[in-house]
């Protein structure tokens, strides 16, 4: 059973935190949010007393996402569920606190591009961590450039005179400027690509369906057939 309840109810936080063994695992899916507190104003939860579940998940949301995350709880509930089971028998990629990095580091009046791919590299890099970080394409200064962003920087470099091809495939610069780099799941099974596509399609969909009325402005690049799939009904801003 998920986090979010036990026995059919909502547990609180303290609960959560001081519970079994397994159910810290699972809890840490949302432990950048929870535990740690970044990028958060403490003083939204002092207020709530014996705070749950939910409270903490709609207050200490990653900066600027408090609507959409508010309004896909169940979506969230429904994903916990599903890694909570898998993660008994398997690797899930990325680290737990990497699933929302992107967001984290990226609000949406911030955004000007969105960058929308597969989902995370399925497997560790020679630094003996995840290859995916959290954000699409991009991985750890020190790891081998993959292929997919290899393919990147060379269409980049043929396509814009002042490019230079950077010597290592850490992409956080490209977010600061506003790039969202987005995967359409958001984990993965250790050696099986596409492995999450189902548990994450709403949740994904959802946010491109909100970023698209958010701001009409925004540009679409959508790299991948999953990816490109996204172009059917929800995106309204200039498409690549």
């Amino acid at each position: 059973m998920c986090d979010f309840c036990v026995s059919g109810k909502i547990e609180t936080y303290e609960q959560l935190v001081s519970g079994s063994a397994e159910k810290k695992e699972v809890f840490k899916l949302f432990d950048r949010h929870i535990i740690h507190f970044d990028n958060v104003d403490l003083c939204v939860i002092d207020d709530i007393k014996n705070p749950t579940i939910r409270d903490v998940i709609t207050k200490l949301y990653p900066e600027g996402w408090k609507d959409i995350f508010n309004d896909n709880l169940y979506e969230l509930k429904t994903i916990c569920d599903y890694i909570s089971s898998e993660a008994k028998e398997t690797q899930i990629f990325p680290h737990f606190e990497d699933v929302f990095k992107v967001f984290d580091m990226c609000s949406p009046e911030d955004i000007k591009v969105i960058i929308i791919g597969q989902d995370p590299y399925p497997r560790l890099g020679k630094l003996g961590l995840p290859l995916g970080t959290g954000l699409s394409f991009s991985v750890r200064v020190g790891e081998n450039i993959p292929r997919s962003l290899s393919n990147i920087y060379n269409e980049l470099d043929r396509s814009i005179d002042s490019f230079v091809k950077p010597k290592h495939g850490n992409l956080e610069n490209w977010v600061n400027q506003g790039v969202f780099l987005l995967n359409k799941s958001l984990t993965v099974e250790n050696g099986k690509v596409n492995s999450h596509k189902r548990v994450w399609n709403n949740f994904t969909s959802n946010i491109i369906k909100y970023l698209s009325a958010f701001d009409e402005d925004i540009i679409y690049v959508l790299w991948g057939k999953d990816a490109q799939e996204m172009n059917k009904t929800y995106t309204k801003g200039v498409i690549f």
